[in-house]
């Protein structure tokens, strides 16, 4: 699951199939063989000295013939050369918290840089106080074979438990290698035993009917709302048309699928957003009732409904922050579009419609009537 999320896929369905096998579901994924790739890779990171007494001419030339020295183990870098390096292992990858990938300030060259946990950032801080001028090789190990990626001399004790990790052939090398370790190796390996591809057609149709709910939906709130509150109803229908487009906007921003669940909370979102416009409505009609003028009204209703909005809203936003916190696949992605209609529709119902309204009513001195039903 969490090599899936790092793909950028929304929405994955993982579940489990029998003893020994688990259904991956993957929509939106446009290149299935980097998918299975990444999917399938085993890969683990160990941090060893070298063994810098025992690296003259004549051991390297036994040692690349396949006899170690006793407490050492050879392995070769990315240019064929052997390197001794010691058994013991200082570090691995179970003590990374992050990894992403970098770009080296001095040479230009590609490179991922690690974040080590407390524990793992006292180890290396104490290894690289007490080995300053020797060499620490840095091995990559994937599916049985070990690399030594890197051998840089340790210049200085090195704290605060980031790492950057030099030796990369480009950048797309050092963002797959920095995935695989931020989301940590596979317990077992992984083979891909079948493989289908959905054809879209079930889905659009599915997507057809979610896209004419959420318009007639769209289309009853226009309609009764400028049959009840008149102009203001119209004011309100154009600050729900702009919530809608934000919502849109900010989900073509993070490039999210749009499916059912997303569908549901994007028509859920709508029937919210207008609630916040009949509030101030109807605050501004109360306030004319009490004898109030136009302007006063008006000022009164966005003032006053601002906190009632306000509250309603943010218990929502609680309740869609914990679908998104505890919920999975189909659940999490209704929370995200729910939460961030949230934000739209308090952006929209106070901000768009109170500019509206100052633009038709700010600059007339005296308004004798309004038009709110």
């Amino acid at each position: 699951h969490n090599r899936i999320n790092e793909l950028g896929v929304a929405e994955p369905i993982i579940q489990q199939q029998g003893a020994d096998r688990v259904v991956v579901q993957l929509p939106g994924v446009q290149d299935t063989a980097k998918a299975k790739e990444i999917l399938g890779r085993t890969a683990t990171l160990e941090i060893r000295l070298v063994d810098e007494d025992k690296s003259d001419f004549a051991t390297l030339e036994m040692a690349d013939k396949g006899q170690a020295p006793i407490g050492d183990d050879v392995f070769k870098d990315r240019e064929g050369r052997a390197i001794l390096v010691k058994k013991n292992v200082v570090l691995t990858g179970d003590y990374i918290t992050d990894a992403g990938p970098g770009v080296d300030g001095q040479s230009g060259r590609s490179t991922v840089n690690v974040t080590l946990d407390a524990r793992g950032a006292r180890i290396f801080q104490q290894v690289t106080r007490e080995n300053v001028g020797k060499r620490m090789a840095i091995l990559l190990i994937e599916k049985g074979n070990t690399e030594v990626i890197t051998a840089p001399v340790i210049n200085e004790e090195i704290g605060g438990g980031r790492v950057q990790i030099s030796g990369m052939a480009n950048t797309q090398e050092a963002t797959d290698i920095a995935l695989l370790l931020r989301a940590g190796a596979l317990a077992a390996p992984m083979d891909i035993v079948e493989e289908r591809t959905v054809g879209p057609s079930m889905g659009e149709e599915n997507i057809k009917r979610g896209m004419h709910s959420t318009l007639w939906g769209f289309a009853a709130i226009a309609v009764f709302m400028i049959v009840y509150y008149a102009m203001f109803g119209g004011i309100s229908v154009i600050a729900l048309s702009v919530n809608l487009l934000l919502l849109v906007a900010v989900l073509s921003m993070l490039q999210a699928t749009l499916t059912l669940p997303g569908l549901a909370a994007v028509a859920l979102t709508l029937g919210m957003a207008i609630d916040a416009n009949v509030l101030i409505n109807e605050r501004i009609r109360e306030e004319l009732r009490n004898g109030n003028t136009p302007q006063a009204s008006i000022h009164a209703g966005y003032e006053r409904a601002w906190d009632t909005i306000l509250d309603s809203n943010v218990t929502t936003l609680i309740a869609g922050l914990a679908l998104f916190m505890f919920g999975s696949g189909p659940v999490k992605g209704f929370a995200v579009v729910h939460v961030l209609g949230i934000l739209t529709s308090m952006f929209s119902a106070v901000v768009v419609s109170r500019a509206i309204v100052n633009l038709l009513h700010g600059y007339r001195r005296k308004v004798n009537k309004l038009s709110i039903g």
